[in-house]
């Protein structure tokens, strides 16, 4: 199963995302556990070596608490998020969300009420109300009726 993933899901799908995304910056990324005699260490490995009972990694941890504090790999997973809450905060980012209520599109679909967006830019911004994924909704359907 590990050779499947490696030839099909790693191939086919991640490294090519991460690729694309790296080099749309001008950055380069490296894998280190793709190494090809890392790689061809990790597969030879026992099952029981690389998963625990709880789809933990432990030969990968205690490798990891050699060299490396334990609250930095010894906590559950979590993913990347974007920032929205910061993106439609008060400030210069707060720009995004202000704009949001006067945008003609938004206005002229005849859906949304612009005092109504206001408020929840107004509660928003000082913190009494989380709506910035409401604003970032706003700001989708915003770029989209624009290009339609």
């Amino acid at each position: 199963m590990r050779l499947v993933d490696v030839s099909t899901d790693l191939a086919d799908c991640l490294l090519p995302k991460v690729d694309v995304a790296t080099m749309a910056h001008g950055l380069e990324a490296r894998s280190p556990l793709l190494d090809q005699e890392v790689l061809e260490f990790a597969l030879g490995l026992p099952d029981r070596w690389l998963l625990d009972g709880n789809g933990g990694k432990p030969l990968l941890k205690a490798l990891l608490a050699r060299f490396l504090p334990a609250p930095l790999f010894e906590r559950p997973k979590h993913g990347f998020s974007v920032p929205l809450q910061v993106w439609f905060g008060g400030g210069e980012s707060g720009v995004w969300a202000n704009n949001l209520a006067e945008s003609e599109c938004l206005r002229d679909s005849g859906w949304l009420n612009p005092a109504g967006i206001r408020e929840l830019v107004r509660e928003h911004q000082a913190g009494l109300r989380d709506h910035s994924q409401r604003l970032f909704n706003l700001m989708v359907l915003r770029e989209w009726l624009n290009q339609h």
